[in-house]
């Protein structure tokens, strides 16, 4: 009975190992595609922006310099957008540090349940979830950042052509 709970025991932990590792592995590449992603809309829009900008000066009788601010704070929204989808990137890799320091902190015993918390488990789980929840709110304030830039960009054209 001994031998077969010790084997028993080891499939759980290889189990529990393989189950860590992919999650892992899939969290991370569905998180940086997702933020780097909002990091791509932003730096694009700043970009079509400064364009606009640079095709309206080169006009005949292009604009002036009052004008081009009322375009250009919008630069401010799509920079932000950046930049927030920069820290969730980071609060990303904070969460999947705490999830794999979660999971090597756990004790494999070889008594059932044959996984045991350790000291600090709960303690890398709370961090975890915390930046967790982070990086998605972050991440959603790029998208956010995104589109009041998008309706900036539209009112300050709006208020060119009156």
């Amino acid at each position: 009975m001994d031998d077969i709970n010790r084997q028993d025991a080891l499939r759980v932990h290889d189990r529990s190992r393989r189950v860590s590792e992919a999650t892992n592995e899939s969290t991370i590449k569905a998180g940086e595609v997702a933020i780097r992603t909002a990091m791509l809309i932003n730096g694009g829009a700043a970009v079509s922006v400064l364009a606009f900008i640079g095709a309206l000066v080169r006009q005949d009788g292009g604009l002036t310099i009052k004008q081009i601010a009322g375009v250009s704070n919008s630069l401010l929204w799509f920079g932000g957008g950046v930049a927030t989808a920069a820290w969730a990137l980071a609060l990303s890799y904070f969460t999947n540090f705490c999830h794999v320091r979660l999971e090597t902190s756990k004790i494999f015993t070889f008594d059932h349940p044959y996984i045991i918390d350790g000291e600090n488990t709960r303690w890398w789980l709370h961090w975890g979830w915390a930046f967790h929840v982070g990086a998605i709110v972050w991440g959603v304030l790029s998208l956010v950042a995104f589109v009041v830039g998008m309706i900036d960009v539209r009112n300050a054209i709006v208020r060119l052509a009156s």
